[in-house]
């Protein structure tokens, strides 16, 4: 018996004084919270046989799988994440006498919470390039934020002209996969831009079109004419062997620059700018460009509107990274004699450590 049915069904009886209806419709449904439909099908219910029929209770199909089935589901996408729906389908069938299919099993990994997802990148790093990682995140993760705001990061980045309209993901008819508005076109060598630039906490700096393959005196060239004259400032690159020349080297000891000359190899999650690339070639997706001239403008566009709080925002977070790091390294030091490069769980944060939470770099 449920009183609140009752009650809507009492209120919509009761009769003043004149034989009318005490409440409205209206007024009883806003009271109960429930539609005015509700109201009348309760009043009309009691009218008729004194009483109000109680919901009827769904029960809902039976599961497809027990418990025990459902974990095997589990078992089997974490023993080899890269199984397909029908690969898993046919391994229960085959293994454990189940008889589901794969539609049955992605409803089951989705109430588990696992969903089918693009496989990340990260670089390959062997472990002398993990151990000079570590001892640059020692070296570094006392200076202050100050000190990174000091830092102006630098760097090479690839454009591809058959890369800018490309979409992984479109939504068309199954016998229409080859139509010419429906494929990415691509030719085996695409034209292609290399650009060289930097930032600092300003804002972005200067943007340099490189046009031929760059040798150290390049280099050394378009670094004299697009660093300012101020050496106010602390420079980081990565370790390409056209940054680390001995020439190049000279050039900055000659001209009194600061500079990090222990950045680690294989490691393009150690500096920001590499964010700024990936957020130049999102910016590019979908945009029809006829030649590389063009594709150089819409660039000095994109990098020239870049907002200085997006700046910021990875600089600043490297000192996050100070922050989880030192936890780490304590952790780590507490265990005499451990291999720091071979323990997964106790310092997986060191293997792959990086300044921000933005998406992998393109």
């Amino acid at each position: 018996m449920n009183p609140k049915r009752y009650g809507i069904a009492a209120k919509a009886l009761a009769l003043n004084e004149d034989g009318e209806p005490l409440y409205t419709i209206r007024e009883i449904a806003n009271s109960y919270n429930c539609s005015p439909s509700t109201v009348i099908k309760y009043r009309d219910q009691y009218q008729e046989t004194e009483e109000i029929e109680d919901r009827r209770k769904y029960n809902g199909s039976k599961p497809a799988l027990t418990d025990r089935e459902q974990r095997l589901v589990g078992r089997i996408f974490s023993k080899s994440n890269n199984t397909s729906l029908r690969e898993a389908s046919t391994q229960l069938k085959e293994d454990n006498d189940i008889n589901i299919s794969p539609s049955t099993v992605k409803t089951y990994l989705n109430k588990s919470k696992i969903k089918a997802y693009r496989t990340s990148t990260k670089p390959a790093l062997d472990s002398s390039m993990k151990k000079k990682r570590y001892n640059f995140a020692l070296i570094y993760m006392n200076k202050s934020a100050n000190w990174w705001r000091r830092v102006r990061f630098s760097d090479e980045a690839y454009f591809k002209m058959d890369e800018l309209g490309y979409r992984s993901i479109i939504w068309r008819r199954k016998t229409s996969r080859m139509q010419s508005k429906k494929a990415n076109k691509k030719t085996k060598y695409p034209p292609k831009l290399m650009v060289w630039g930097w930032i600092d906490y300003q804002g972005t700096g200067n943007l340099v079109w490189i046009r031929d393959n760059m040798k150290a005196a390049d280099y050394i060239e378009l670094l004299d004419r697009n660093l300012p004259c101020d050496r106010n400032f602390i420079f980081l690159q990565d370790g390409a062997s056209v940054h680390t020349a001995g020439d190049v080297f000279d050039f900055f000891y000659d001209n009194n620059v600061e500079f990090i000359e222990d950045f680690p190899p294989q490691s393009p999650d150690l500096n920001p700018i590499e964010h700024v690339w990936a957020f130049v070639k999102r910016s590019l997706k979908g945009r029809s460009v006829r030649n590389l001239q063009e594709l150089w403008r819409i660039i000095q566009d994109i990098w020239e509107n870049i907002s200085i709080d997006f700046i910021h925002s990875l600089i600043d977070s490297i000192t996050l990274f100070r922050k989880n790091f030192r936890r780490v390294d304590t952790f780590v030091r507490n265990f005499s004699s451990i291999n720091y490069f071979n323990e997964k769980e106790n310092i997986k944060f060191l293997r792959n450590f990086h300044f921000s939470n933005n998406k992998n770099f393109s």
